[in-house]
């Protein structure tokens, strides 16, 4: 008796051709929670400059990298400062958080939203994108 469970158990055959296995009920999958859109393409940002919006930029960018050019206005804070230097980030206006190419800021951006930061953005493609669209270059050598 052993042996014909046994087979019919390797054969897929279950414990009994009478009484099929239970199965536990598959779970339900949670929904999907978007996430948040909080990144501007440099047109997008372009407009809202053009419109006359108060916009302040913040440069997360390493020191070694600021020789690259900024943006004129843009307060430098590199990223691993930022959380203690919370108080000089400005809150009046639109925030624009921008990076090389944009990835550095996506997370600066969402950690600062999660700080209060509700009208922060990270500029998608970067510094590059935005002196493309005709941004201004702040002076030579730095913020």
């Amino acid at each position: 008796m052993l042996r014909r469970l046994a087979k019919r158990v390797l054969r897929g055959g279950g414990a009994s051709p009478e009484r099929p296995v239970p199965r536990e009920p598959s779970p339900t999958p949670e929904p999907m929670t978007p996430e948040p859109d909080f990144e501007i393409g440099a047109s997008r940002l372009r407009e809202w400059v053009d419109e006359g919006r108060t916009v302040h930029f913040l440069d997360i960018r390493e020191a070694f990298e600021v020789g690259a050019g900024v943006v004129a206005g843009a307060r430098w804070i590199p990223m691993n400062s930022v959380p203690d230097r919370l108080d000089e980030i400005p809150r009046d206006g639109t925030l624009i958080v921008y990076c090389a190419a944009g990835a550095r800021s996506f997370g600066v951006t969402h950690w600062l939203r999660d700080r209060g930061f509700d009208d922060a953005w990270s500029l998608v493609g970067g510094l590059g994108a935005w002196f493309a669209e005709g941004g201004e270059r702040g002076p030579e050598g730095g913020p």
